[in-house]
């Protein structure tokens, strides 16, 4: 166990180092510190709050690569912070955070974050729109669809 807490810390001086090289020469690119750490591995308070803060130190810093890996990562975040404080400015930042990233970059993973919200908060219409979208993308893609959630999501919006 104690070896486990020495080897996060470890990851974490190097991401700290890697950060500070980065901050001298300019912005991050996520990708580096994603590569040394999977943000949200586990759901408990503890995990939830210090990939939250590391994320915050990250977006304060800037980041200039992997932007929108960052958002996704981010919105996970603040949907996990939701589920386990169930703060309405969480589930609020997620959307918001979902949004820019589907606007921004057009990632399908922050476009069904931005879906699933939008229907868990109660914006049925919009929320469709955007599971829709997600579905035609997917398709268009080849990607395969999990239509069991994408169901559910159909289910609470039409249920209300």
């Amino acid at each position: 166990m104690a070896s486990r807490y020495v080897r996060i810390n470890l990851l974490w001086a190097v991401a700290v180092v890697i950060l500070c090289v980065s901050k001298l020469q300019g912005q991050v690119n996520y990708q580096q510190f994603k590569d040394l750490h999977s943000t949200c591995s586990r759901m408990d308070s503890a995990s939830v709050m210090k990939d939250f803060v590391a994320l915050d130190t990250l977006r304060n810093l800037g980041i200039s690569g992997h932007e929108d890996l960052f958002l996704e990562d981010l919105g996970m975040n603040y949907y996990y912070q939701f589920l386990l404080f169930k703060r309405q400015a969480d589930l609020d930042s997620c959307i918001s955070v979902s949004r820019l990233g589907w606007e921004s970059y057009e990632s399908s993973r922050s476009l069904w974050i931005l879906a699933f919200n939008l229907i868990q908060s109660g914006q049925f219409e919009e929320g469709i729109t955007y599971l829709e979208t997600y579905v035609a993308r997917m398709t268009d893609q080849g990607i395969p669809v999990d239509y069991e959630q994408v169901y559910r999501l159909y289910k609470k919006a039409y249920k209300g």
